[in-house]
């Protein structure tokens, strides 16, 4: 199936069926539909391919970064080398730090900081599944570690959960979807972000 999508994926991104792909089908479902089939090498390639496409929306090129990151720490999560796992968790960070440097006040902005607050959960995660192996002998500074990752994800949590909060408290009760689709979309995705944090 891999090899099938892969050569599928070349000839849309190579010319006849790119537009098809851009025009047609939304990207972001492609690229969920390929985070959902574990092929994270391929949605990898397919958002580098994006990052010079002319065909490209402006709204991927500006959540390229987001995207990334957040394909990179999905697929983390299937890779069980623990020093693979730590690197892909690494540009992942990298990914999203960068998304929210660059797009402080895109509407995925609050979702890429949950998402940093989820990869120090996983940081955490790795360390207390390394305390597990029987040959593993720094299990206790691992332990430490695990807790002090967890503290800080818990904090940024909370931290977020207040920004949010504040916020949404700004932004008009009553938005024309219509008339002003962008603040309708960025204000939802708040809400789901503050739903998320709490």
């Amino acid at each position: 199936w891999l090899a099938l999508l892969q050569v599928s994926l070349f000839f849309v991104l190579s010319g006849t069926g790119s537009t098809v792909l851009v025009g047609a089908e939304p990207v972001k479902e492609f690229l969920a539909a390929l985070r959902d089939a574990d092929y994270f090498d391929v949605a990898i390639d397919y958002l580098d391919q994006m990052a010079t496409s002319p065909l490209a929306p402006a709204t991927l090129k500006e959540s390229l970064a987001y995207e990334r990151g957040l394909t990179l720490m999905q697929g983390a999560r299937h890779q069980k080398d623990f020093t693979l796992r730590e690197k892909q968790l690494d540009a992942a960070q990298a990914a999203l730090d960068q998304f929210v440097a660059q797009q402080p006040n895109h509407a995925m902005a609050f979702s890429a900081k949950s998402e940093l607050g989820n990869l120090l959960v996983e940081r955490a995660n790795l360390k207390m599944e390394r305390v597990k192996r029987p040959s593993e002998v720094q299990k206790d500074k691992l332990k430490a570690d695990a807790r002090g990752l967890y503290v800080q994800a818990y904090k940024m949590f909370q931290g977020l959960s207040t920004d949010l909060k504040t916020k949404l408290e700004q932004i008009p009760k009553n938005i024309d979807q219509k008339k002003d689709a962008k603040r309708f979309e960025m204000r939802e995705q708040m809400r789901a972000d503050y739903l998320q944090a709490e």
